[in-house]
């Protein structure tokens, strides 16, 4: 896994941008990083590891193609395979795994209907 100790992150990217703590928490909420703390102090927290819980790789290629953020959610019942060298960006995915260079496997959230939902929908 990848990983970076905040002080170093921090100094990186203070040139770039003043937003460093804020875009961290929303990765973490998106499962993309971790890192213990509810939040980042500058000076407090330099030595505080950040980990990617993703491939650098999967999370640069996905947003390139889709302009959004990569799933990672845990749920999922159903997964499938599509082999193709173009990303697309579904609601309804919660999760993208790449397994070969043009092979993308997708999670999904299937919600099968008991008989009696069925039943009452027929009814109306």
């Amino acid at each position: 896994r990848e990983y970076i100790r905040f002080g170093e992150l921090f100094k990186v990217n203070e040139k770039i941008s003043n937003k460093c703590v804020g875009i961290l928490q929303r990765a973490r909420k998106h499962r993309l990083l971790h890192f213990s703390g509810e939040t980042l102090w500058q000076g407090k927290d330099d030595n505080v590891v950040i980990t990617l819980l993703r491939r650098n790789r999967d999370i640069q290629v996905y947003f390139t193609h889709t302009k959004q953020l990569l799933p990672n959610e845990e749920n999922g019942n159903m997964c499938f395979d599509i082999k193709s060298p173009r990303r697309a960006h579904f609601n309804w995915v919660t999760n993208v795994e790449e397994v070969e260079e043009d092979t993308l496997i997708y999670h999904a959230q299937l919600n099968i209907p008991e008989i009696e939902e069925l039943c009452e929908v027929y009814e109306d």
